[in-house]
């Protein structure tokens, strides 16, 4: 970078720290490359002409198979088909659990690959409910079944699930709302 560069840059990153946010920020960048006759090279996130929409909330189109309650959680929840296929696997009908186990240590990731448990059979049949033996085999599959903890870690769902090993379990709303947050893209929070 030249000097020449560099002051200009260090000039321009000191008055635009007086911003507030990073919209301004960019508002502000766009200004300049107006004022200078250069094209934009940004476009605000709300402007209806924006070609490529960044990570739009799911269509029921984008995610086909998936059930119409299913549709209507991923909408409630702004969820996005990133995520979703970070997760899930649809297939003629049949929604599968993939990807790896969310959480540091195995109880936990077990709390949370039952309420996946549960999404994928809201996805594919609409309701939240699964037998015991769908979740203990994604467990496995995922690498954090405890043979030796497992039953204790079944009576640590909180009110997030209902039911039992014997009768199948069923996510409550704190549930889904818990399992749409798992999956929910992490936002680094900015400073």
């Amino acid at each position: 970078m030249s000097k020449a560069i560099a002051a200009v840059v260090t000039k321009m990153v000191g008055e635009l720290s007086g911003l507030k946010s990073d919209e301004e920020r960019e508002r502000a960048f766009a200004g300049a490359r107006a004022v200078l006759g250069m094209t934009a090279s940004w476009t605000p996130a709300s402007d209806p002409l924006q070609k490529e929409p960044s990570k739009t909330p799911l269509e029921g189109a984008n995610f086909p198979g998936v059930s119409s309650a299913g549709t209507a959680w991923i909408k409630r929840n702004g969820l996005v088909s990133d995520a979703l296929e970070q997760y899930f696997h649809v297939e003629d009908g049949k929604v599968t659990l993939i990807g790896e186990a969310i959480g540091s240590k195995k109880r936990e990731q077990s709390i949370n690959t039952y309420l996946l448990t549960g999404v994928a059979a809201l996805l594919e049949a609409g309701k939240a409910q699964f037998p015991d033996e769908a979740a203990r085999a994604y467990c496995i599959q995922l690498g954090c079944y405890d043979s030796a903890n497992h039953a204790s870690t079944l009576s640590q769902f909180g009110n997030r699930l209902t039911g039992s090993k014997k009768a199948g379990w069923k996510l409550t709303a704190p549930g889904l709302s818990a399992a749409a947050a798992l999956l929910k893209p992490k936002v680094q929070e900015a400073k």
